[in-house]
């Protein structure tokens, strides 16, 4: 990493703050998919994406629930099917 701060030695402050934010991120995806990599044991698989926590007016709530909710709140039912899409969408 040094050659990439030492090309950028005549920028502003800005620009060097902007670099190293984006090598922050970088090396922070790396190290997340190395972790998951080394211990697969610690990402369980019967966990799905409603089980994600979501806040909505102070209360915690699986995202599930809160996906139902303004599902009945928008379109007046709770699931919505393929072909129910297709005529939203028109």
């Amino acid at each position: 990493m040094y050659w990439y701060f030492v090309s950028y030695a005549d920028c502003g402050f800005k620009e060097i703050q902007e670099i190293m934010i984006k090598s922050l991120k970088i090396t922070l995806l790396y190290s997340i998919v190395y972790v998951s990599c080394i211990f697969p044991s610690w990402f369980s698989s019967d966990i799905n994406i409603s089980h994600i926590p979501i806040q909505e007016s102070g209360r915690v709530k699986p995202l599930d629930t809160y996906a139902r909710n303004q599902l009945l709140l928008f379109y007046g039912k709770q699931y919505i099917d393929a072909k129910d899409i297709l005529t939203i969408k028109e």
